[in-house]
């Protein structure tokens, strides 16, 4: 069983853009420290750590794209039906996008698609205060947007099986650098798979 008190995509409490009051406002998600988290995770196999430990060069493996068709309602995160929470919203998957595996953690790869992150954080640096939702397009082009990096777990035939979000590392210093390592499936990933191998797909073998 999941744990509900607390949010699935954890934030760092960045003075750059305000965190802190943001969190007083709640118009972040989230805010709670990284001891939070670990006392409300303990013995569920999730931990934090920096992330750069897992990275991979993404000319080693495979590039992948949404399969089939023009676009795919994106499965939410934070779902929580107990308490009658239906997640928060991410964009839907659209063709062309590619993703390119960056992370291989302990054997779960992730992979990442600039296009989409962006996406992702337009859709939720346009919901605070202003400047955010005035200047969420160029602020999320710089990487000053949102405080996580969003990833796909996926494996080598195209099945997606839950988000990871990770550090920005241009927003977080220090400990806050570091990532909690998390699959977020709470969404609905059903219907698997999604994806399909577009570009370099000699280095499947590379994805065991």
């Amino acid at each position: 069983m999941k744990p509900a008190s607390f949010s699935p995509r954890p934030l760092s409490f960045s003075a750059q853009f305000g965190s802190i009051a943001l969190c007083a406002t709640g118009t972040l998600v989230g805010c709670a420290s990284m001891a939070d988290y670990q006392a409300a995770s303990a013995n569920d196999g999730t931990f934090a750590a920096y992330d750069k430990q897992f990275s991979v060069n993404p000319i080693d493996y495979p590039v992948f794209e949404l399969a089939k068709i023009d676009s795919l309602e994106a499965p939410r995160y934070g779902v929580n039906q107990s308490h009658g929470f239906a997640g928060s919203l991410t964009p839907a998957f659209l063709s062309g996008e590619r993703w390119q595996v960056t992370h291989n953690i302990n054997g779960r790869y992730l992979m990442y698609a600039e296009a989409y992150d962006h996406r992702f954080c337009v859709l939720h640096a346009s919901r605070p205060l202003p400047p955010f939702k005035k200047n969420a397009d160029s602020m999320c082009a710089r990487n000053f947007g949102d405080l996580q990096k969003i990833h796909v777990y996926v494996r080598r035939d195209g099945s997606v099986y839950g988000w990871q979000f990770l550090k920005n590392e241009h927003l977080a210093v220090g400990a806050e650098k570091k990532s909690w390592i998390r699959v977020e499936d709470s969404g609905d990933w059903s219907g698997q798979p999604w994806f399909k191998c577009v570009d370099r797909c000699d280095k499947l073998d590379n994805m065991k």
